[in-house]
């Protein structure tokens, strides 16, 4: 039997610097005799690890309309966390980010007036501001002034998998809003039943000048 030492890898092939979920890696399977098999990197990221977090994808956008993040959604993981951060809208003052679900693969983006309910706080210099309750998108901030200071939080998506229940949002962002630091706490329930497979991120005008995200799975 011919051993290939890590440093070498396996002749022949060429590498990938950054994998993704969804690449298929090669295993030996140790309750079938080592034999040769198959599976995606974020299943073999997730065996052992129960409870904890799994990075799936990360993305970022450069002055353009959306950042998306399409079919990152798998069995694996009914429920995900998207850290953002870095998030500046080329538009200077009164635009908001909000956050749109895709379901299926192509995706539909799901922009249902009224499917989106919103129950958000938004605190800047002891004033307390709150950002539309019914829309076609989830409202993820009041009004965020263009500057060098830029947006970032924690945006949790429960029971995406599910084709029963309605899903969850539960989020908290830090921002700038007309010169004052500001900070949203809150949740969004998205009224669709459907599985979701995808995400977006946009701004309510102009592009996204700058931003970055990563779409983690929280392990069964």
């Amino acid at each position: 039997m011919t051993f290939v030492s890590s440093s070498d890898g396996f002749p022949g092939l060429s590498s990938k610097s950054s994998p993704v979920g969804s690449d298929i890696i090669i295993i030996a399977d140790s309750a079938a005799n080592n034999a040769i098999k198959q599976c995606t990197l974020t299943q073999a990221l997730s065996a052992g690890s129960s409870g904890g977090l799994v990075l799936i994808t990360s993305g970022s956008a450069s002055n353009q309309s959306t950042l998306d993040f399409v079919n990152v959604v798998s069995a694996s993981y009914d429920n995900y966390l998207i850290v953002i951060s870095g998030f500046i809208p080329v538009t200077g003052t009164g635009v908001t980010l909000h956050l749109i679900v895709g379901t299926g693969p192509t995706p539909t983006w799901f922009t249902t007036g009224g499917g989106y309910q919103s129950s958000i706080a938004c605190f800047a210099n002891n004033t307390t501001a709150s950002v539309a309750a019914s829309s076609a998108f989830a409202p993820l901030m009041a009004s965020q002034t263009q500057s060098s200071t830029s947006a970032g939080g924690n945006i949790n998506i429960y029971d995406v998998n599910s084709s029963a229940n309605d899903k969850l949002v539960n989020l908290s962002l830090s921002y700038l809003n007309g010169g004052a630091y500001a900070a949203a706490n809150g949740m969004v329930w998205v009224g669709t039943t459907t599985a979701l497979t995808s995400f977006r991120f946009q701004y309510s005008s102009g592009n996204i000048s700058a931003g970055n995200a990563s779409v983690y799975g929280y392990s069964k």
